[in-house]
């Protein structure tokens, strides 16, 4: 499940993957170049500092899934940024949307 909120020059994406259905729970953070782990997510982070866009991938922490009627998410973590060469955290919630009806049944 892919996630993205922008607001001006600040941007979330997070994505889920899991080796069955996706279920509410906590998908730990993966590797960029991690393809064999079944279960987790990837998400990274647009900001900007002063006039200069910055990003940062996560390498650490942890994405909460919310499943039912409405979908929603929250993404703890950090990773490295490389112009600074520090460690920057984020903490992002996705608030509960109704998640839309596929027009054709998946078989």
């Amino acid at each position: 499940m892919l996630f993205v909120g922008i607001d001006g020059g600040v941007g979330v994406l997070a994505w889920t993957s899991a080796d069955k259905a996706l279920a509410s729970g906590d998908y730990p953070i993966l590797t960029r170049g991690d393809t064999t782990t079944r279960r987790g997510a990837k998400a990274s982070v647009r900001f900007m500092s002063g006039a200069a866009g910055r990003g940062v991938t996560l390498d650490s922490g942890t994405v909460t899934l919310t499943l039912g009627d409405r979908v929603g998410a929250r993404v703890r973590g950090s990773g490295l940024e490389p112009a600074a060469g520090r460690r920057a955290m984020l903490d992002a919630e996705f608030r509960p949307v109704p998640l839309a009806r596929d027009s054709v049944a998946c078989q």
